[in-house]
């Protein structure tokens, strides 16, 4: 756990390795609960750490054998330890899920996850178990958010915010203080989707607080991370509202904590991190004239983007280059070199289309639809009217569909403008 901490990942992966073989051995001779749950605890640590390198199939396979012994363990003495450990492994293969972006697979595992902890949290009322609810109420949320159930994700958010700031006043811990920053931004992204941005920013600000502090008090790679992310969130409430000498300001921060997380740790999650950053960089620069600065960073982008689909083949890596593409197609279209354009956007909407086939996500739908449009432009732009009118079609029966998977806000906006491009086509 300590080298986890430093960023040491060979050393933990060789000390957790050396662990299952000891437990797994004790395990097979003892075969008692305590020897059964030490390996079950090993295989979880291995399991974390296939997840940091991107190996899901590998994560699987160590979280389900934690699942076995611990659903068997919890069955024979339904002792409160005994059930908490398998929440925590339900949890487990549900992020594993998520990822791998198995919806359904992910919100049945969390809802008997939230079941568990619910009536742990009541029967025990300590610190631990009510954090544990509050955990599962956020990954129903989450969810929830994907499957465009926004009220729902609201109440679920809602509910564990509440719990969260309870903990954070009474215990003080940096964990605590972490998981209100959690809720906080959850319920800000929230305000997002309804466009409320007062709220949103006030929530924002908070959270970000909350974790400048950690940051500078622990200096550990997640609290490091944790405020770039914030940096973030606020950066793109700034863009929103017009602001972007603030936005600038924040994303550059933001970025410069990413990469250096990126070059310390080598980890998917730390790669996911910079590209997030650098999207938001270059996406400031368009949005500035800054072109030339806006193409580096986003072929950038796309060279971290294809070499971490080489690594982890997940809906969300592809997400990534799809989008890098989109921008360099704008970039391209900007300063009139519309075949080029007409490539990238072309693969980029490859992507979009496959992605939205797979998972059927109100994001993905709403990507395929921004996807669409750019061909519909770029059809404009190079005076291809029966081009440009198949594509807007397209594009509105994907926003459509993201609107009647996700009715907010922006759905009914991303509707507007395709029906109003439409009519002036």
């Amino acid at each position: 756990d300590i080298a986890i901490m430093r960023g040491e990942l060979d050393e933990a992966h060789g000390l957790f390795a050396e662990s299952l073989e000891i437990d797994r051995k004790l395990a097979g001779e003892l075969e008692t609960p305590q020897a059964r749950r030490d390996l079950a605890v090993s295989l979880n640590k291995l399991g974390d750490m296939a997840v940091m390198r991107g190996a899901l199939d590998e994560a699987h396979g160590l979280f389900a054998e934690s699942l076995e012994i611990r659903r068997a363990l919890a069955g024979e003495l339904e002792t409160p330890q005994a059930r908490r450990d398998l929440s925590v492994s339900l949890n487990k293969l549900g992020d594993i899920a998520i990822m791998r972006g198995e919806l359904d697979e992910a919100h049945g595992l969390f809802a008997e996850t939230l079941e568990i902890d619910r009536k742990l949290a009541g029967e025990m009322e300590t610190p631990q178990a009510l954090r544990d609810l509050s955990v599962s109420l956020t990954n129903l949320g989450d969810i929830a958010i994907m499957r465009g159930e926004l009220d729902e994700a609201h109440r679920l958010f809602a509910e564990s915010l509440e719990i969260a700031r309870k903990l954070a006043g009474e215990m003080e811990t940096p964990q605590a203080r972490r998981d209100l920053a959690v809720s906080l931004n959850k319920l800000g992204d929230m305000a997002v989707m309804r466009g409320a941005l007062d709220e949103a920013h006030g929530l924002f600000a908070e959270s970000l607080e909350i974790r400048r502090a950690l940051a500078g008090e622990l200096e550990t790679p997640q609290a490091r991370r944790d405020l770039s992310v914030s940096l973030n969130k606020l950066g793109d409430i700034a863009i929103m509202r017009g602001e972007l000498d603030e936005a600038h300001g924040l994303f550059a921060e933001s970025l410069e904590i990413a990469r250096k997380l990126a070059g310390e740790l080598e980890t998917p999650e730390a790669r996911r991190d910079l590209m997030a950053s650098l999207q938001r960089k270059g996406d400031i620069s368009i949005a500035n004239g800054m072109l030339k600065d806006a193409k580096k960073v986003f072929e950038e982008l796309e060279k971290l983007a294809r070499e971490n689909i080489e690594q982890l083949d997940t809906p969300d890596a592809w997400r990534i280059l799809s989008v890098s593409l989109e921008r360099l197609g704008d970039i391209a279209k900007m300063r009139g070199e519309l075949g080029e354009a007409r490539g990238l956007f072309a693969e980029s909407l490859e992507i979009a289309r496959k992605l939205a086939g797979e998972l059927e996500t109100p994001e993905a739908r709403r990507d395929l639809s921004v996807s669409q449009a750019k061909m519909a432009l770029l059809a404009r732009a190079r005076g291809e009217g029966t081009g440009e009118a198949a594509a807007w079609r397209a594009a509105l029966e994907a926003a459509e569909r993201y609107r009647a998977m996700m009715p907010c806000p922006d759905a009914d906006e991303v509707v507007a403008y395709i029906k109003k491009e439409m009519a002036g086509a």
